[in-house]
């Protein structure tokens, strides 16, 4: 098995490789900031449906070739930050105590651990708004990203330490990451709170569960002769 995957498999899938990285590279001697948004835009809508790997090989096989990334992974590593935006910014307006709770919760996984799932699951799936705060975050940090030349020189961690792909390429590099970064982590949390408003069904919730907490208490109060 081992000379069939030396010599057929690995080689094939390098050419196939080649091949998908090819159009690509094509669209970007056309417009290179435009496929940086487009990319970083779906990016997250890539990750609802479990293709994200995929949309990522692509721009992985122009890192290996050309040795640096300036289209998507710069984005990608960035990531953590902007979800964890969108998920303060919807924290910030939503009145549901729970939502503000997982809301919490999402944001720091996404920062600390590098999950994203969380988020994507558990609250903008069920808010597509709120997903469509994080796309656009995602695509306003590969604008700036692009546009300061920001450059990818290294495969790094999805969390905070994401940073280090920045690195190699001087802290010129470092610093303009930290720019474009910031834009679409602020752009996402603006987003998100413009659209995080509670729905009709959400405020009856919440009156709900306050009067269920209050009614309780009241019960124990003192009756009162007249």
């Amino acid at each position: 098995m081992l000379p069939i995957s030396l010599y057929l498999i690995t080689p094939l899938g390098t050419q196939v490789g080649f091949m998908l990285a090819y159009p690509v590279t094509l669209l970007e001697s056309v417009s290179p900031v435009l496929v940086s948004m487009i990319a970083g835009f779906v990016y997250n809508l890539f990750i609802c449906v479990g293709m994200h790997s995929a949309l990522s090989g692509v721009f992985v096989m122009d890192f290996f070739t050309k040795g640096v990334n300036f289209s998507l992974l710069p984005t990608v590593f960035s990531q953590c930050w902007i979800t964890a935006g969108t998920d303060l910014g919807l924290m910030a307006r939503t009145k549901n105590k729970k939502l503000k709770q997982s809301a919490k919760e999402c944001a720091v996984s996404s920062v600390v651990g590098g999950v994203v799932e969380p988020s994507i699951y558990g609250i903008w799936m069920k808010k597509w708004k709120i997903l469509l705060a994080s796309c656009i975050g995602m695509a306003s940090t590969a604008i700036a990203h692009r546009l300061l030349g920001v450059g990818a020189y290294a495969m790094s961690a999805s969390n905070f330490l994401g940073f280090t792909a920045f690195l190699a390429g001087g802290l010129d590099n470092l610093l303009k990451s930290l720019v474009g970064t910031v834009v679409g982590t602020v752009v996402a949390f603006v987003v998100a709170y413009a659209l995080g408003k509670d729905t009709e069904e959400a405020k009856k919730k919440t009156l709900t569960g306050t009067v269920a907490e209050v009614a309780p208490n009241m019960m124990r109060l003192p009756l009162v002769k007249r």
